[in-house]
């Protein structure tokens, strides 16, 4: 099985090792603050959205439907324009 740890998981462990236990080794229910919870969520958009883009899948639905999103993920590219030009 393969495990994945995201940002989120190690600062979890970083700052709690107990609670990064309790809530990814032992899957027990733990609590967390709200606006951190829609902070990941919207990371986890970014990402899947950045993901899609570089494997050739049409994002324009999503970017459309979320203003914040399309204008971060523009940034980006606009940001580092050789580093998502197109492989040739």
């Amino acid at each position: 099985m393969l495990i994945s740890l995201t940002q989120g998981h190690l600062k979890q462990l970083e700052t709690c090792p107990r609670k990064f236990q309790y809530g990814y080794l032992d899957h027990l229910p733990v609590h967390i603050n709200s606006d951190l919870r829609k902070t990941q969520e919207w990371g986890t958009r970014f990402h899947q959205v950045m993901q899609q883009r570089e494997l050739g899948l049409s994002v324009e639905p999503i970017l459309e439907a979320d203003a914040e999103l399309a204008e971060a993920v523009n940034s980006m590219v606009s940001a580092a324009p050789d580093l998502f030009a197109p492989q040739t």
